[in-house]
């Protein structure tokens, strides 16, 4: 189990492009405590985990082995479609029609807006003005 989670620790430091002191830093430890970790000789302890997800590390998968990245593709993937229908219902309520490339426009920017803000509930005033944009 020990050595499991110390390859998959290496694995999100060298995706990530990092140096073993320079990961170990993220997380408030030593070089040598990175060392021990990626060797399988001991594990890292939870407030370490906590500090590098922070930073990007998928802390699921060094403990499980598992990706994380199917919730987080999920949830790009439901705003995406609010941002669509956001659109679309615009559109049929006042009639317009838009070329496929201003649409696709309109809906990369409700989509980028939507990741910045949650989601696009409480939006519909920006929903009107990135489709009368497009249009």
């Amino acid at each position: 189990m020990r050595s499991a989670i110390g390859i998959r620790l290496r694995e999100e430091r060298e995706r990530l492009e990092l140096t073993q002191a320079a990961f170990a830093e993220l997380g408030g430890a030593s070089k040598r405590s990175q060392i021990e970790w990626e060797k399988g000789a001991a594990t890292p302890n939870a407030e370490f985990l906590a500090f590098v997800a922070e930073h990007g590390v998928d802390v699921l998968y060094v403990l499980t082995g598992a990706r994380q990245q199917t919730d987080q593709a999920g949830r790009k993937l439901e705003l995406l479609n609010q941002a669509w229908v956001a659109l679309e219902e615009h559109y049929q309520r006042t009639g317009r029609a838009p070329s496929p490339t201003k649409k696709r426009q309109a809906a990369e920017a409700l989509y980028q807006l939507s990741l910045e803000r949650g989601g696009l509930q409480g939006n519909q005033d920006m929903v009107a003005i990135l489709a009368s944009m497009a249009a």
